[in-house]
């Protein structure tokens, strides 16, 4: 018995250790399978009157940054966008600050009814030239559900000439009176940071508004350095930019969707973008494992219901008022059968078809004449409901030389917890 309770643990011991590897590997977030999505997680923070949607992040909203860039080329800030912009090369548009960016909220929220939720937004309130904050363009970052005007960005972009719904506003200021020559000005940023280390998908598009006196330029860079996502580009008047990428970032890591200009009046930029983690290598592995484990414990499981001290019992029972278990014989290769003596009772004998008993006979053979026959009668019906303990080892034995030890050992078991009982098990040639 020791050696199949051995083999049991170890199966147990692999389970164990597969479930470990899984629940130390997988990260929190790969257990739920949180994704991110740029429309439905923003918020407007400061809030503007009329505005019913987020005031605040989210769980999933956290991740998202809301952000001006200086790329306006001059005193050292670049004078595109394309490249990863640090802290120092960010302003806030947002009370909500997850890159720790310094100084204060440089914006004014607004909301309009639109229709749906409205178009709510930040435009940011600097004199960037120095002549009034009313006589300068402006950056501005916000969302919308659908376009509402014949330039907004996303009318007439969907499939068969619909349009494109819940996307992310984004627009460039080109700062002409003190930008040098190369210099785009204030750019639309928006910020994505991983919260663990995996691999992520990336999908969505950017799609520019029908003004064709302004221009656009989109990119997707991060803080990992080395190729951007998606490299500077320059989005001709109402033209779609599809995007679709898969990276591996550590926690921490920052992705940004960045809107400028091509050196004129920025045009609107509208942005979808959804986010979903890959599942985890470990994962995989122990979704794998636990695919060839659950047949391998189905089959222990049965064992052991077999072999459990209640069913022992009750065998023992079945042997002691004499009553046998026959099936109609088998064409089994080498069929096993089992022989259980008793002090004044006849021999037992039970062969099995693989596929199942051919028929059952109940023949009570009792050399004693004090059995009582009620209880007989309910010794016989618990007889019926345990053929398939006996059945199992047979049925086992058909395809399993050890089966037979499993019912030499079982009936010696019973022997032991039954007096005046002995048990042999043997199997055909």
């Amino acid at each position: 018995m020791s050696r199949f309770v051995c083999q049991e643990s170890r199966t147990l011991m692999v389970c164990f250790a597969a479930a470990a590897v899984a629940a130390v590997t997988v990260p929190a977030p790969a257990r739920a399978q949180t994704s991110w999505n740029a429309y439905n997680d923003f918020y407007l923070s400061p809030t503007a009157a009329g505005w019913g949607g987020a005031t605040s992040p989210s769980a999933t909203g956290a991740v998202w940054g809301q952000y001006m860039g200086n790329v306006n080329g001059v005193g050292g800030f670049p004078s595109n966008i394309g490249t990863y912009l640090s802290t120092g090369q960010l302003y806030r548009f947002s009370s909500v600050n997850p890159l720790g960016v310094s100084g204060t909220v440089r914006s004014q929220s607004y909301w309009d009814d639109t229709g749906g939720a409205g178009f709510a937004r930040y435009v940011d309130n600097v004199d960037w030239n120095g002549t009034g904050v009313g006589t300068v363009p402006h950056s501005s970052l916000g969302s919308y559900p659908t376009p509402w005007f014949a330039g907004a960005p996303g009318l007439g972009n969907g499939p068969g000439g619909s349009n494109l719904a819940n996307l992310i506003w984004m627009q460039s200021a080109y700062l002409s009176g003190t930008s040098s020559p190369s210099g785009e000005g204030i750019a639309s940023v928006l910020t994505w940071t991983a919260p663990a280390t995996r691999l992520y998908d990336f999908s969505g598009l950017f799609v520019s508004g029908n003004s064709p006196s302004q221009s656009a330029v989109v990119a997707i860079t991060d803080s990992r350095g080395g190729t951007a996502p998606l490299s500077r580009t320059v989005l001709a008047n109402d033209a779609v930019q599809s995007f679709s990428f898969s990276k591996a970032y550590t926690a921490g890591d920052v992705v940004q969707f960045q809107v400028g200009n091509n050196l004129s009046s920025g045009n609107a930029v509208g942005l979808q973008v959804s986010i979903v983690p890959e599942p985890s290598t470990f994962l995989l592995l122990g979704i794998g494992l636990s695919g060839l484990l659950v047949p391998m414990l189905r089959r222990r499981a049965r064992w052991r219901n077999a072999k459990n001290p209640r069913s022992l019992r009750r065998l023992a029972q079945l042997f002691e008022v004499g009553q046998i278990l026959q099936p109609a014989r088998s064409s089994l290769r080498c069929p096993h059968v089992v022989e259980a003596k008793h002090r004044g009772f006849d021999i037992a004998k039970c062969g099995h078809h693989p596929i199942g008993p051919r028929g059952v006979e109940i023949q009570p053979r009792d050399a004693r004449h004090d059995v009582d026959p009620a209880r007989r009668h309910s010794d016989l019906i618990q007889h019926l409901r345990l053929r398939e303990v006996v059945e199992f080892h047979l049925r086992q034995g058909a395809r399993n030389r050890s089966s037979a030890r499993h019912v030499r050992r079982a009936l010696s078991r019973v022997g032991r917890t039954q007096r005046s009982m002995s048990s042999v098990a043997r199997t055909c040639p």
